[in-house]
């Protein structure tokens, strides 16, 4: 897939297993190809064009937008419920002897706590496995010790289940040194998602970076 702007020359190439890292100098012109990316991801516009072969393709469908790495959400709604959907048919198809067993295990405690209660009870005995999920409150482990982690945590959980393909970082080399960065595009690479990387400030160039400069003046440079 590659990515174009109107205002650029040079075009992103999402195929070539580099990171894309597009440095704009000037804070006024950041912070508009910021909010157009923005855009472009999670409402389908902005100036920004992705296309596949030719064809247009939808950012929305295939890229995230991350503005915020100290706030990383892993626990949203849609992944969440795609996290419940793949346990389920997990536990159905490769421990359904165990599932069933289970079932009728916690059916007969209630049995046995309906006995014993001052009222009659009454529960539902046709619950799939999701209703144990949410009761054990089970989620994508997030105890990392490191915003490294944090982050290739997040972007795994994101590629996984709900097939985010490309993510977009805002200043992440303000928060990673140059040993983090690169173990964080082999963990990318690995996980087959691509990077793109919108700065303020250029800073040396990584191995397996692409790095093109929207300097003060507004010239374009590739480095």
């Amino acid at each position: 897939m590659i990515l174009s702007h109107i205002d650029f020359q040079t075009q992103f190439d999402f195929d070539d297993g580099l990171v894309n890292v597009l440095v704009v100098e000037d804070p006024r012109s950041f912070s508009k190809y910021c909010l157009e990316l923005s855009d472009g991801i999670n409402a389908d516009g902005g100036e920004f064009c992705l296309c596949d072969k030719e064809k247009v393709v939808k950012m929305s469908k295939h890229c995230l937008f991350v503005s915020d790495v100290l706030n990383l959400e892993t626990e949203s709604k849609r992944i969440t419920t795609k996290l419940f959907a793949d346990l389920k048919s997990l536990a159905e198809t490769e421990f359904g002897v165990q599932w069933f067993t289970l079932k009728s295990e916690i059916c007969n405690f209630f049995e046995k706590l309906n006995a014993h209660s001052l009222c009659q009870l009454e529960y539902d005995e046709e619950n799939d496995v999701t209703a144990l999920l949410k009761a054990f409150n089970v989620r994508i482990y997030q105890d990392c010790e490191t915003l490294l982690e944090k982050i290739v945590s997040f972007i795994k959980a994101n590629a996984k289940y709900l097939g985010i393909k490309q993510f977009f970082f805002v200043n992440l080399k303000c928060f990673l040194n140059e040993n983090e960065l690169i173990m964080l595009y082999k963990e990318s690479a690995l996980e087959g998602v691509g990077l793109f990387l919108i700065e303020n400030t250029c800073r040396p160039k990584l191995e397996n970076e692409k790095i093109v400069v929207i300097d003060k003046d507004l010239c374009e440079i590739v480095v």
